[in-house]
């Protein structure tokens, strides 16, 4: 798996192991020993770095520095993620769609689907109407 923002790219390999190298020379920023196997994609924003791994547990790190900056569990193995700055949202295993806050992971929302979810969520900001006219959902 690999992940890249403005600043950095991200790869997890066979070991377990979570790496970040500075996008424009390559070189090693920081390498953090992951507790479990990771499930799904990773997500990045402007600040952190999104992890899913088995038994629903996400964590968010420090872009910068790899410090872990909360955690907390979702049902089921999240599947993927979408992130903003102040929301995180996560589509898991058992249907279910959360919404989470950024500074702390806390709960914001929570729906339920029909059935296991195994794609990303999107962000939609702008929609194109029928008329071809664009505005928001």
């Amino acid at each position: 798996m690999a992940a890249a923002s403005e600043q950095t790219v991200l790869y997890v390999d066979k070991r377990n192991v979570l790496h970040s190298f500075d996008i424009n020379n390559g070189d090693d920023i920081w390498s953090l020993i992951l507790k479990d196997e990771i499930v799904c994609e990773f997500a990045m924003n402007s600040n952190c770095v999104i992890v899913g791994s088995k038994q629903g547990l996400i964590q968010c790190f420090d872009q910068t520095s790899s410090r872990l900056r909360w955690q907390c569990r979702t049902d089921g193995n999240a599947t993927g993620f979408a992130v903003d700055r102040e929301r995180l949202f996560i589509t898991n295993t058992i249907g279910g769609v959360e919404g989470r806050n950024m500074d702390d992971g806390s709960l914001a929302w929570k729906a339920m689907t029909y059935g296991a979810i195994s794609k990303s969520p999107s962000i939609v900001r702008w929609i194109c109407r029928r008329n071809g006219n664009w505005g928001r959902p």
